[in-house]
């Protein structure tokens, strides 16, 4: 035997060892972007919720839940800027989060996938304090599409939706 001929069988084994761990390590790097984008997405949400919460307390006066002005309570408008709702968008807007949906404004974009709740029983808030649930869908967010694998069912992991509670005590 050359040593040629033992060069050339050695090429072809490592040919064969990158075809083995190659899809593995595609995997690796698929879960690694998608977990990572799913961290980044919470604490964004997160953030948002807090934003809102203490909104909230600069915004009113109130001591109580009920002194609570309505109008900060309700969606965000053209008409109505200062909303809960409104810095919730605000601070999503200010973030860095990828969105998939580039034909409409960054800011329409956020207005339209998120959805905020803030009444006294959202997130265990009891009491004298209001409870504020930001929720956005995660396949908006989406940096690398899902994988299909049958045997493993990736997107029974996945959440469906990023949701962020805060909870502002009066």
């Amino acid at each position: 035997m050359t040593a040629a001929s033992a060069n050339n069988r050695q090429l072809g084994s490592t040919a064969i060892e990158l075809a083995f761990v190659l899809p593995l390590m595609l995997l690796i790097l698929w879960a690694i972007v998608t977990f990572s984008s799913l961290l980044h997405a919470r604490v964004v949400v997160a953030r948002a919720a807090e934003d809102a919460a203490r909104s909230i307390s600069f915004l009113t006066g109130a001591n109580r839940v009920e002194e609570i002005d309505p109008a900060l309570l309700s969606p965000c408008s053209a008409a109505n800027q200062i909303s809960v709702t409104c810095e919730v968008i605000a601070s999503l807007e200010r973030s860095h989060l990828i969105l998939t949906d580039s034909t409409a404004s960054r800011f329409d974009t956020i207005k339209d996938i998120t959805t905020v709740v803030a009444t006294p029983n959202e997130c265990d808030a009891n009491g004298n304090a209001l409870g504020i649930k930001v929720q956005i869908p995660f396949d908006s967010l989406r940096i690398l599409p899902p994988i299909s694998i049958p045997a493993l069912n990736f997107n029974d992991w996945m959440p469906s939706n990023v949701t962020a509670c805060a909870v502002v005590a009066f």
